[in-house]
């Protein structure tokens, strides 16, 4: 009888572990990678180090005006409607700031709190196709839209718990679960991305890092919409995929060498922590333009490069420049228009500078107009850099 009881048992398990690796295969998808471009860059070679003032042309900033009403602590996204400019300050403010295009302060795009159509905790901030915004809440688990001037269209529920979301055409969205789901549970079964329609239906999964659940250290962003197309990237790895409707395909393979952390096998994030103190690394920070990929790598030799599309060259940025507004060049958080990279500044940060960039260039207008315009208790400041190379 034991026998008997114990087969039984066994024969369970093979059935539940079949209809797992069912489940698991009928909505995982792999990446296609047979159309990607592969960005290459030696950090060892010198030949293609360009001066900043060669790669940016018309720099141009918007000091976002300042009120007690609207401050802001950390700029996490900006994003861009037809007029307004979005600014998202999860961690500080918890807060989605409207301002116009010469950043004058237009509103707020609902706010916190447990009253109708507010959320209760800011996760992400996302565009959709047709011009309205998307605030994911990741408490109450909803997905609410507004127009640009902050105008409440409607409230849908999501059933999962994510840390961003993009729109994919205006019926399906791509959502970053990256280690919010452990490996067993269904239907995600540890992936990085969902795909899922208006229903909430799953349409596909993608991306099994294989880390346990104790490895929890995630790169800046991993889910990005550039010019309505969405892109992501799997932690640890040096590829850029383009998600769509049908699938995901590899954009770009990025072979930054001869050594990086990618190229090093790790199994414990105490390894992958070590690894970050002697190589260069992605840390999934790019930006897609009409003819230009921006692309950082950070750590020991890291570099950062302009991959120019029409000849699939790559450049390197050096620390040089004669516009003293380049300076104030950062981390870019979002494009504008064609091949302009957007940064935004702590007001703090741009101060730290002030002594040395007025010495250099006392006679240049436009650092004489910057500082004339903020103060040590001013929001940040955006800054327009068009990429010329």
């Amino acid at each position: 009888m034991d026998k008997i009881r114990h087969l039984g048992y066994v024969s369970l398990l093979f059935i539940l572990a079949c209809h797992s690796c069912t489940d698991k295969r009928k909505n995982s998808i792999d990446a296609d990678y047979s159309c990607m471009d592969t960005i290459r860059y030696d950090y060892r070679d010198d030949r293609n180090v360009v001066p900043r003032d060669s790669v940016f042309g018309r720099i141009s900033f918007v000091p976002l005006e300042t009120r007690d009403d609207n401050l802001i602590g950390m700029v996490d996204q900006v994003l861009f409607g037809d007029s307004t400019i979005i600014i998202v300050d999860r961690y500080i403010a918890n807060g989605v700031f409207l301002f116009d295009f010469n950043g004058r302060y237009v509103g707020r795009m609902s706010m916190q709190g447990n009253g109708r159509n507010e959320y209760r905790r800011l996760a992400y901030v996302s565009k959709r196709p047709d011009g309205l915004f998307a605030i994911l809440d990741d408490v109450s688990n909803l997905i609410m839209l507004f127009d640009e001037r902050g105008n409440h269209m409607r409230t849908g529920v999501s059933d999962l718990y994510a840390s961003a979301m993009e729109f994919i055409g205006q019926d399906m969205m791509a959502f970053n679960i990256y280690a919010r789901y452990p490996d067993f549970e269904k239907p995600y079964y540890g992936a990085s991305f969902v795909v899922k329609n208006q229903d909430m239906d799953v349409e596909y999964l993608f991306a099994y890092p294989g880390f346990d659940n104790h490895f929890n250290y995630s790169r800046y962003y991993n889910l990005y919409s550039y010019a309505d197309k969405v892109y992501c990237n799997v932690n640890f790895e040096d590829y850029i995929y383009e998600m769509d409707r049908d699938g995901v395909k590899a954009k770009y393979r990025i072979l930054f060498g001869p050594e990086n952390v990618s190229r090093h096998p790790f199994k414990t994030q105490e390894d992958y922590l070590a690894l970050k103190k002697q190589y260069p690394y992605f840390e999934g920070e790019f930006v897609e333009l009409d003819d230009y990929t921006y692309i950082m790598f950070r750590g020991n030799n890291g570099r950062e490069l302009i991959y120019r599309h029409s000849d699939k060259d790559t450049y390197a940025l050096s620390s040089g420049f004669n516009n003293p507004l380049i300076a104030f060049f950062r981390r870019p958080m979002a494009r504008f228009g064609q091949n302009t990279l957007v940064c935004a500044l702590p007001v703090s940060e741009a101060l730290l500078c002030k002594g040395v960039l007025t010495a250099t260039s006392p006679q240049n207008e436009e650092i004489n107009r910057f500082f004339s315009s903020v103060t040590a208790d001013s929001n940040p400041i955006l800054f327009f850099f068009d990429i010329v190379l």
